[in-house]
């Protein structure tokens, strides 16, 4: 069988397999499921090189927005490069699904996390912030916006170190947009108390109660990291403050 190739965009190629099949192409075998939601199936497969994650897509004619969503997130993974961004390894289409391999995160989602129970200092809280404001940060400088930052979408490598991952819902935004952009660092997910940065509270309190008054009762926090939160929840995204003065706050809580 010979695999076909199909050029994209300048930042990414995707290749079509022709009826054939992306684990046997690539050399890897299915070990377990890792996770199953709306858009798609991550299992966990080893390779020559080691574990890895292999997302699917189911292609279907009555589901357009499927493909543009498997499109959209090859590209971003494959046109923008960060430490604290995960990564797409292969990419192809099959006659009945999508699929891309990415690496293969030991530490789990910020979710599972949590559901473990698992406490975090503050220490710990901090350092995932940061990983995570620099991965929003370099997003924003290149005019992106993920818009879909929650605690499933954040990964942990075997070192305890924070990827920002799922960039489907990414979107590019225009110059006379830039100046919101920057101040927003994913505005829907702050309110929603899904993203990376509430996880930190929760996990320190343990108070399922309002999320301000969880973070007043969370004696073990700095008041320089109470204080960088509170502006990060200011209502008016506006107000707010951009990714890079958010790092600076960050970095001043964890020396003061």
């Amino acid at each position: 069988m010979m695999a076909q190739h199909f050029q994209l965009d300048d930042s990414m190629q995707i290749v079509d397999l022709k009826g054939g099949q992306f684990f046997p192409y690539y050399n890897l075998k299915c070990i377990s499921v890792l996770g199953e939601g709306h858009d798609g199936t991550v299992v966990l497969a080893s390779s020559t090189g080691g574990l890895v994650a292999v997302k699917t897509f189911q292609r279907s004619q009555s589901s357009p927005g499927r493909t543009r969503r498997f499109l959209a997130e090859v590209n971003a993974m494959r046109s923008l490069s960060h430490p604290n961004l995960v990564q797409c390894y292969q990419a192809a289409m099959c006659d009945d699904y999508f699929a891309f391999s990415m690496p293969y995160y030991p530490g789990g989602d910020l979710t599972t996390v949590l559901s473990g129970h698992h406490q975090m200092d503050t220490a710990t809280i901090l350092r995932r912030m940061i990983e995570v404001s620099f991965a929003v940060e370099y997003l924003h400088e290149r005019c992106f916006a993920h818009l879909d930052i929650k605690l499933e979408n954040v990964f942990l490598d075997g070192a305890g170190h924070a990827h920002l991952g799922d960039l489907g819902l990414l979107k590019h935004v225009t110059t006379e947009s830039r100046t919101l952009l920057a101040r927003d660092l994913g505005v829907r997910c702050l309110r929603a108390r899904r993203d990376v940065l509430a996880v930190g509270v929760q996990s320190k309190t343990g108070v399922n109660v309002d999320y301000k008054a969880r973070m007043r009762a969370a004696t073990g926090l700095r008041m320089s990291l109470r204080s960088a939160l509170d502006q990060m929840l200011e209502p008016d995204p506006a107000q707010r403050p951009t990714a890079s003065k958010v790092l600076e706050l960050f970095f001043m809580a964890s020396v003061v």
